[in-house]
């Protein structure tokens, strides 16, 4: 057998090199299918495409929640386990030229040990899957870097920056269309916050400066604008909502909102030389700092709710501690396999998410599902997407969460949603 990777030369011994992660992450890490395969396959077996076939439906119990055709298995382990040396081709009928696979020993020892910990991690993270997780595919970026360890770099980054972060920072440290395709993939599927500012011009961020706002004092005989420009910035600030950044232009917004008569000083631009005016006055004495500025081509702002925060958090120190490669954790890896592959009950909800993740298993109608969800935007306002989830079971017109993200995400990139951030709650609305 060919192997271009290279290996440890004794399990549990040395680190595991990110090259050897980002390998078996491309092959069992971004697909809960797959893992439970490598897992099912006992060492010294040699499977056919049929026996692969009963394997891995068997495994599920007498109500398969994916009843896979042979191709299927055959197909994971040609394509992604065998690449890596997890299982090995083997001749099962020289006479007829039957080519089946076995299970290697480092599928025995580092790949149980991997997908166990995955699989375990799966079952603890309900909402997510592998394939959103760490992408549909295992290919590689232009700069080397395999899909999978693209975005464990991501997420690192996320958890370690003060957010909310834009996105052109994070560009500063890699190719820019490689993080900004995964960033996209990433919202689709819930696992970021990304935000687009609703306009093309320069706009500056403003934080928290030194000085307190309440001691910033006004004359309001002069004008009361910058008084109520004043209690405008602290409202704001002082919410902190995410994803939400604070700019002139929100500032506006809500001046008009509080006060209607301010609008006619928007349409002829005195609105804006007027808040430009008093935060430039407002950084000048402390009590507001620039931290940032956007123009029309890094409008894009990530941030992370406490559930996915939570999510990545969880991943980056799974891979951290299995590069390690202490005895003990790989044991307790294997340990996990063995027990969720002898559990039915698990193995369906397994399977059953990474059907409802695949695009290529989705067996609901793109169009139909977006034509419900927006009726049901439209019935009810500021609707959360647990909520449209247990609205379409209730209607006998069930879709997951994966697939209604994914809609939500999709309407409003066309404009036809608008997502309402209220502290850590996302919700959603039909756009006027």
């Amino acid at each position: 057998m060919t192997n271009d990777i290279e290996r440890e030369p004794t399990f549990g011994q040395e680190r595991i090199s990110d090259d050897n992660i980002g390998a078996l992450l491309a092959a069992v890490g971004n697909h809960e299918n797959k893992a439970l395969l490598a897992v099912a396959m006992q060492p010294g077996v040699a499977y056919s495409r049929s026996a692969l076939k009963s394997l891995f439906n068997d495994a599920q119990g007498d109500q398969p929640a994916w009843q896979v055709d042979s191709s299927t298995p055959f197909g994971y382990c040609r394509d992604s386990l065998t690449p890596i040396g997890l299982v090995a081709k083997e001749i099962i009928d020289e006479d007829r030229g039957t080519i089946g696979f076995i299970k290697t020993d480092y599928g025995a020892d580092i790949g149980d040990a991997f997908a166990g910990h995955l699989l375990d991690y799966s079952l603890q993270h309900p909402n997510y899957s592998l394939i959103e997780l760490f992408g549909r595919t295992g290919t590689a970026s232009t700069e080397g870097v395999r899909s999978p360890m693209g975005r464990i770099a991501i997420f690192g980054e996320l958890l370690t920056r003060t957010l909310p972060v834009r996105a052109s920072d994070l560009y500063q440290q890699g190719n820019s269309s490689f993080i900004s395709g995964h960033l996209h993939s990433l919202a689709l599927d819930g696992l970021v916050e990304l935000t687009n500012l609703n306009t093309g011009d320069p706009v500056t961020i403003f934080g928290r400066g030194e000085v307190p706002m309440s001691e910033l004092s006004l004359n309001p005989n002069i004008s009361q604008l910058p008084s109520d420009i004043r209690d405008v910035l602290a409202r704001l600030l002082a919410l902190d909502v995410p994803g939400v950044p604070v700019t002139t232009h929100a500032i506006m917004e809500q001046l008009i909102q509080d006060n209607p008569d301010y609008a006619e000083y928007a349409e002829s631009g005195k609105l804006l030389r007027q808040v430009n005016k008093a935060m430039r006055n407002f950084v000048k004495r402390g009590t507001v700092k620039r931290i940032g500025q956007f123009t029309q081509e890094q409008r894009s702002i990530i941030n992370l709710s406490d559930e996915q925060a939570k999510v990545l958090e969880d991943c980056v120190s799974l891979i951290y501690n299995f590069q390690k490669a202490d005895l003990s954790f790989l044991e307790a890896g294997r340990q996990k396999a063995a027990t969720i592959i002898n559990d039915p009950s698990a193995v369906r909800t397994l399977v059953k998410k990474a059907r409802q993740a695949s695009p290529n298993a989705n067996m609901k109608s793109t169009k139909e599902t977006e034509s419900l969800i927006s009726e049901i935007l439209e019935a009810m306002p500021e609707v959360t997407a647990s909520e449209i989830e247990a609205t379409l079971i209730q209607n006998h017109t069930p879709a997951s969460i994966h697939t209604i993200r994914r809609v939500l995400r999709k309407l409003e990139e066309e404009d036809q949603a608008t997502k309402i951030v209220k502290g850590k709650q996302i919700s959603w609305s039909l756009t006027d």
